[in-house]
C-alpha cells in the first residue's frame, strides 16, 4: 500500500477488487504492525478498509498510539484534501510523546471537511499529569487539528486543576522532517501545583517558545511573578508582597529580579535554577535583607540586616547566611531545648521531602543590645554564633558574652559580674558556662560562681559560693536561702541543715510556687524551714511579697507553728546602688537601714 497523503505503510489481509461503472473499487480487512498517519506512527493496526482510486475509508479502525488504544472511523480523499474523522482513545502514555512528561490521557476527535478550511476538533483529558519540577495535577483542554502544506497544526486551550490555571498551546509539526515549533502561554494561581511545599499565594504568568526537534526542542521564554505570601518550610516567616522576573532557556531559569518583604524588612535577590531529569538539581539564589524582625524560635525576636544564599548541586545543598543583629529579645527558659523549627513538638524526619538533605551554615552576630528576659533574670549580651548541620538536626557553635544584667535566685536579685556561654559540641547543643554573680544580703557581699559543661544531668558543673566578710559555705547558703528577714543561728550544724533544707525546699516547691503566685496575684511566695529559737526544732516559714510599684516592695513572713513570730519588711529603691529598708523583726523591734552598693574593680 502506497497512498500519497496522509497515510503510508505496509499491511496484509483479505481484499477484493471489482470494477463498477468503469471505476475500480476495493474492500477487505487488514492488519499491520505499523502504519504512519499524518506523520504519526500507529502500531498493532487492524480493521476494515474500502475505497477507490480517489478515496480510502476505514469503517472500522483500531490501533495503539502512545501506549493507548485508539478506535473509530477514518476517511480521506487525498486529491481533494478531504477528511471524515470520528476517533476515541484512552490510556495514552504522555512520556512517549515527550520524555519529561508523565500522565495518562484520553482523547476524542471528530470532524468532516477539507484540510485548510475545516479542522478536526475534540477534547483531551490527562490524569496524574507530572511535568518536572511541577507537582502532580490533571488537565482538561479543547483540541483542534489542522493539516496543510505538509504541516500538522495542533491547538489546545484548557487548564490545570485544581484552581484557575489556564493555558493555550499552538504547535506545528513538520510531517516530512523532525521539526517542531510552538508557543505556550498561561498562568498559575494555585502555587501548590508548582512548589514542593504548600501555602504560597501568588500569580505566575508565563510565555514559552519551542523550536527544534520534536523530542528535544529548544525552550525559551519568561515568567512574571506577583505574590502575597511565600512560606519557607519549618521557618516562622514568609516572603510577602513579592514580585520577580525569570527568564528560561531549556532547563536553566535565570532570576533577574526578586523583591519583597521578609520579617517586615525589604529584601532583594537574584539567582538561577537548573532543571534536570528528576527535578531541581541546581540552585544558586542570593538575597539581601534590611531591617528585618525575625524569630528563629518561639518567644525570640531579632531586628537584623543580613544576606543569605541557597545553593544546590550534585554534592551540596546548603543555606548560608550572615546576619548582623541590632536588637534581640530572648524570652525562652534556659531549660527549653534549642530547636530551629516552627513546630512546638519534635517530629520524625519525613521521607522523600525536597529539603531532606539541606544543611545550614548561618552566622548570627550582635555587638550589643541582645537581651535575655525570662524567669532566670534579665541580661544584656553580645554574641557570635553559627547555626550548622542538617535542617532537621542543627547545632550551635560560638560564644555569648554577658555585658551586664541580673539574675533571680531564691527570690533575690544577683548582679552579673561576668558571664560567657560557649557552644562547641558538634553533636549536641550543650554549652560550657562560666558565670559569676553577686548580691548584698545584710552586711555581706555574696558571690556565686558557676563553671562547667551544662550537660543533661549538670554533672559537669562546678558551683562556688563565697561571701565578704567570709563565712563558711554552709552559712553562705543559709544566708542566700533565708536572707536578712529571718532569724538565723550560726551554729555550724544548724546553719548547714537550715541552708540545705531551704535550697531543697525551693527546688521541690518551684512549680507549686509559680501556681500560687499566679493564683494569689503576689510576686513572692515561699515556704522555708525555720529553726525555733535556740532549739533544734524546725518549723515551716511562709513568706509572701508584693511589688506595689517599680521601686517599692513589701514582704510579710510568719512561721506556721504555735509560736508565731511575724516579720514585715519594706524596701524602697532610690537608685540601682541606693535603697532604704524598713524592718519589723520577730521581736517587734523597728529598724531602718540605708544600703549603698559600690563595686571597686
Amino acid at each position: 500500500m502506497d497512498i500519497q497523503l496522509p497515510l503510508n505503510g505496509m499491511g496484509s489481509g483479505h481484499f477484493s477488487l471489482q470494477e463498477k461503472d468503469k471505476v475500480l473499487e476495493y474492500e477487505g480487512d487488514f492488519s499491520s504492525e505499523s502504519i504512519w498517519l499524518a506523520g504519526q506512527e500507529l502500531s498493532d493496526v487492524r480493521g476494515t478498509i474500502e475505497g477507490d482510486a480517489d478515496s480510502i475509508r476505514f469503517p472500522e479502525l483500531e490501533c495503539v498510539v502512545y501506549g493507548g488504544r485508539l478506535q473509530g472511523t477514518l476517511a480521506f480523499r487525498p486529491l481533494e484534501m478531504a477528511f471524515d474523522v470520528d476517533l476515541k482513545g484512552e490510556d495514552f502514555d504522555l512520556s512517549a510523546l515527550y520524555p519529561s512528561l508523565q500522565g495518562r490521557g484520553a482523547l476524542q476527535l471528530q470532524g468532516e471537511g477539507t484540510f485548510g478550511t475545516e479542522v478536526i476538533s475534540g477534547s483531551l483529558a490527562v490524569e496524574d499529569l507530572l511535568l518536572i519540577p511541577f507537582q502532580p495535577t490533571r488537565t482538561e483542554a479543547d483540541i483542534t487539528l489542522d493539516y496543510r502544506d505538509d504541516v500538522l497544526k495542533l491547538d489546545l486551550k484548557g487548564g490545570f486543576f485544581p484552581g484557575d490555571n489556564e493555558y493555550t498551546v499552538a504547535m506545528e509539526f513538520g510531517l516530512n522532517e523532525d521539526v517542531l515549533t510552538g508557543d505556550i502561554k498561561g498562568s498559575f494561581t494555585n502555587m501548590d501545583l508548582l512548589l514542593p511545599w504548600p501555602g504560597a499565594e501568588a500569580r505566575i504568568d508565563y510565555q514559552l517558545g519551542l523550536r527544534g526537534s520534536r523530542l528535544s526542542p529548544e525552550v525559551s521564554g519568561g515568567i512574571d511573578i506577583q505574590g502575597t505570601v511565600l512560606p519557607l518550610p519549618r521557618f516562622a516567616h514568609a516572603f510577602r508582597d513579592f514580585s520577580g522576573l525569570v527568564f528560561i532557556h531549556n532547563g536553566d531559569l535565570s532570576i533577574r529580579s526578586l523583591q519583597g518583604t521578609f520579617g517586615g524588612g525589604d529584601v532583594t535577590g537574584s539567582g538561577s535554577l537548573h532543571l534536570g531529569k528528576t527535578g531541581i538539581d541546581g540552585i544558586d539564589i542570593r538575597a539581601e535583607g534590611k531591617d528585618m524582625v525575625l524569630s528563629l524560635m518561639e518567644r525570640t525576636a531579632a531586628r537584623t540586616d543580613g544576606d543569605i544564599r541557597l545553593f544546590k548541586d550534585a554534592d551540596r545543598f546548603v543555606l548560608e547566611g550572615d546576619f548582623q543583629v541590632h536588637r534581640v529579645s530572648w524570652r525562652r527558659e534556659v531549660t527549653e531545648k534549642i530547636t530551629f523549627a516552627t513546630s512546638a513538638y519534635e517530629q520524625a524526619r519525613p521521607k522523600d521531602e525536597f529539603f531532606n538533605d539541606l544543611t545550614l551554615n548561618i552566622r548570627l552576630r550582635a555587638v550589643d543590645d541582645a537581651w535575655m528576659d525570662n524567669t532566670l533574670g534579665r541580661l544584656r549580651t553580645r554574641f557570635d554564633l553559627t547555626i550548622s548541620g542538617n535542617i532537621y538536626n542543627s547545632v550551635l557553635f560560638g560564644d555569648i558574652e554577658v555585658i551586664d544584667g541580673s539574675v533571680e535566685l531564691q527570690d533575690r536579685t544577683f548582679e552579673v559580674v561576668y558571664g560567657r556561654i560557649s557552644f562547641f559540641n558538634p553533636a549536641l547543643v550543650e554549652p560550657y558556662i562560666n558565670f559569676q554573680v553577686e548580691t548584698f544580703i545584710k552586711d555581706y557581699r555574696v558571690t556565686i560562681k558557676v563553671e562547667g559543661l551544662a550537660n543533661r544531668d549538670l554533672s559537669g558543673m562546678d558551683l562556688d559560693v563565697t561571701s565578704s566578710p567570709p563565712l563558711p559555705p554552709e552559712d553562705v547558703l543559709t544566708l542566700i536561702s533565708l536572707g536578712e528577714s529571718f532569724q538565723r543561728t550560726y551554729h555550724y550544724d544548724q546553719s548547714r541543715s537550715q541552708g540545705t533544707a531551704s535550697l531543697l525546699t525551693f527546688t521541690l516547691s518551684e512549680e507549686a510556687k509559680k501556681s500560687a503566685e499566679s493564683f494569689l496575684s503576689v510576686d513572692q511566695f515561699r515556704l522555708d524551714p525555720y529553726i525555733l529559737g535556740s532549739s533544734s526544732e524546725v518549723a515551716a516559714r511562709l513568706t509572701v511579697g508584693k511589688r506595689l510599684g517599680r521601686n517599692f516592695f513589701i514582704q510579710y513572713a510568719t512561721n506556721l507553728s504555735t509560736e508565731r513570730k511575724d516579720i514585715v519588711r519594706l524596701e524602697f529603691e532610690l537608685s540601682k546602688d541606693l535603697s532604704i529598708v524598713g524592718i519589723r523583726d520577730e521581736n517587734g523591734r523597728l529598724s531602718v537601714d540605708f544600703k549603698i552598693h559600690k563595686r571597686f574593680r
